[in-house]
């Protein structure tokens, strides 16, 4: 392999300081935050545009590198972590919200648009809607956490984010580009019809089968009231049973538990808390009777949750979906 010509070859299509196979850049684009061992890298490059993603492509070919694109970089099982070398494709310069449609709820996105980058933008832009967050840094790209099926927040009520794809625009290995779902038929992003769904071809791949430029998500109406209803229990088998119940609810929007022996007051308790939304007051309350009595049947109840805590969830949440704060109601009852 010429590396000179080829890394030349790499800052023409993409300018010279967006190529480089210097050892000291090349360094973080070899390991990822888990516990997998580094792997060499041979070039980083960061592309700007699909034609440029095109011609790097096409290059790779005729050369017979490698290429292994990365979002965040924030995956924890070697994923971006390229296994023979090559090319690492860095996405975060395409980073354009093209396009929010209200009407048909999507929003189209380039790959390296992070999570927190599209909340921001709902949050000042379309302040009625919300996107789907996963449990991880707001650097991590939505195309990243959709392409791993990833989860969050919103994916007991919507499914998991891989569920939320509409559409796709992919270079293909070699050098073409596809779209896929409505957009390959019409100016619009709405869903993966009317022609055959292939966009699964491209989920949980990773990069392997194609290189996404372009997506729509689906993006959802933001609730007026949240309120986030804490329980313990002490029987571990309760746990099947109250999930169950707790999950056919169709108002319930996230269930988190835990476990711990710290501090002390928590030792020998199953810890969970329940999201709930609603439209209104009224709407809370009489989901509240129905979660208390779920509880109650299965062996759990509520729980009075320590200010600290409180504080630091009603923030935690209203940074991320900016509902105002008198809105949030925190369970106090046992």
């Amino acid at each position: 392999m010429n590396t000179d010509q080829i890394l030349k070859d790499l800052q023409n299509i993409v300018g010279k300081e967006f190529a480089t196979n210097s050892p000291e850049d090349l360094y973080i684009y070899s390991q990822d935050p888990g516990a997998s061992l580094p792997r060499p890298v041979d070039f980083v490059v960061m592309p700007k545009t699909t034609e440029e993603v095109q011609k790097i492509v096409k290059l790779a070919n005729e050369e017979k590198i490698p290429l292994v694109p990365m979002g965040g970089g924030l995956t924890l099982s070697g994923l971006i972590i390229p296994v023979r070398g090559g090319i690492v494709l860095d996405m975060k310069r395409m980073d354009q919200i093209i396009e929010i449609n209200e009407l048909s709820r999507y929003a189209l996105i380039e790959p390296g648009v992070s999570t927190g980058q599209l909340l921001a933008y709902l949050n000042e832009h379309h302040p009625d809607l919300q996107p789907a967050i996963p449990d991880a840094p707001p650097s991590a790209t939505i195309a990243g956490n959709v392409l791993i099926h990833g989860s969050g927040y919103l994916s007991q009520k919507y499914g998991d984010h891989g569920a939320i794809v509409n559409g796709l625009e992919v270079v293909l290995a070699s050098g073409e580009v596809v779209k896929l779902g409505s957009c390959a038929v019409s100016d619009y992003w709405f869903a993966r019809g009317p022609i055959p769904d292939l966009v699964g071809l491209f989920l949980s791949s990773f990069g392997t089968m194609g290189i996404v430029t372009k997506l729509s998500v689906q993006i959802f109406p933001k609730p007026k009231f949240r309120e986030i209803v804490f329980g313990l229990m002490k029987d571990e088998e309760n746990i099947p049973n109250l999930l169950l119940e707790i999950t056919t609810k169709e108002f319930i929007e996230d269930v988190i538990l835990g476990k711990q022996d710290k501090p002390e007051w928590m030792k020998g308790y199953i810890f969970f808390m329940v999201y709930i939304t609603g439209d209104s007051q009224e709407d809370i309350d009489a989901k509240l009777k129905i979660l208390k009595k779920t509880y109650r049947k299965n062996g759990a109840r509520y729980m009075k949750a320590p200010q600290k805590m409180i504080g630091f969830l009603l923030i935690h949440v209203y940074l991320r979906f900016r509902i105002p704060l008198e809105f949030y109601m925190i369970a106090s009852e046992f």
